[in-house]
């Protein structure tokens, strides 16, 4: 197994070699996922961007963490054991909920990519979306759209 870490270490580090800095200031980026691979690439773009990433494996986790840190943007899996994105997300746009702030945008990052599967996740108040396997493009303009915008997203739960 540690072969396979190490290969895909590789294949990571020889990727993220050309990713361009394009922001203007690091952003604190909580992103919630549980699959290990899918932490490391995501993980590995987002530092190499310039980014500080703090993970967590599933929603009820996320909620503590944006209970008791600021961030400013969360790339949010929608499929997690315990507690999953899509309620997660709800939870947060809950002015109740204890979260520091409760309109940060959080943009879903899924394998789910059939008709229906975008609404459903702005359904749930996210802001965006973006399919997995994730690209250093999409992430790229994820975080393009949405920089700026970290104190005037909307939540969009019903």
């Amino acid at each position: 197994m540690k072969q396979d870490s190490g290969i895909f270490r590789a294949a990571i580090e020889s990727t993220t070699e050309k990713i361009p800095q394009i922001n203007d200031r690091p952003l604190n980026i909580l992103l919630v996922e549980d699959v290990k691979i899918n932490v490391m690439v995501a993980t590995a773009i987002l530092t190499t961007m310039g980014h500080k990433v703090h993970t967590e494996e599933n929603g009820s986790k996320a909620l503590e963490a944006l209970r008791t840190r600021d961030f400013d943007l969360i790339f949010m899996d929608c499929q997690m054991p315990e507690m999953d994105g899509y309620q997660c997300t709800r939870t947060l746009r809950d002015p109740a909920s204890g979260v520091r702030n409760s309109r940060i945008p959080v943009i879903a990052m899924t394998a789910h990519a059939m008709s229906g599967d975008r609404e459903k996740c702005l359904d749930a108040g996210m802001d965006d979306y973006i399919t997995k396997p994730i690209s250093i493009e999409t992430v790229q303009n994820a975080i393009i759209r949405w920089q700026d915008k970290q104190s005037t997203a909307v939540p969009r739960a019903k």
